[in-house]
């Protein structure tokens, strides 16, 4: 595996203030399988006190945070400055790929398809493990590919 230029090896630090930061969170939000609201088909909210009659009536909407919008926002900058870094002066092996049109401008989208290839990132899991994440169906728990 190649490893990024120690100079600029920062990301380590970022990405571990950010898993603090997601950390914190499951103190304040109920992080489970069940976490979502009903809003009815016709976008109006369900109210506390009325009985869901029909799950046809619903839509089944996640929960909406700014404080994780914010979070999912600096992670995926974090991750598109991590792949340039990553891809930095491997224009040629990135054009070179199989999976990349070779007529398409260079763009992370490539260089993710690259690091995909020299590392097999698609084969990669992520398992969501804390005692705060009350996750129990799989499809919540591992996220893949990346």
């Amino acid at each position: 595996m190649r490893q990024i230029r120690a100079v600029n090896n920062s990301y380590w630090m970022v990405y571990k203030n950010l898993e603090k930061e997601i950390l914190d969170i499951t103190y304040s939000i109920h992080f489970s399988d069940d976490q979502f609201e009903y809003v009815k088909k016709n976008g109006e909210l369900q109210t506390t006190n009325e009985k869901l009659k029909s799950l046809d009536e619903y839509i089944k909407m996640p929960i909406y945070s700014l404080k994780l919008s914010d979070l999912l926002i600096r992670c995926c900058t974090e991750i598109e400055a991590l792949v340039k870094e990553l891809t930095h002066e491997k224009d040629e092996d990135v054009k070179n790929t199989p999976t990349v049109d070779k007529g398409r401008p260079l763009d992370t989208g490539c260089r993710i398809k690259y690091l995909k290839s020299e590392w097999d990132l698609d084969k990669k899991i992520i398992i969501i493990s804390c005692p705060n994440i009350f996750f129990v169906k799989e499809e919540n728990k591992i996220i893949t590919p990346f």
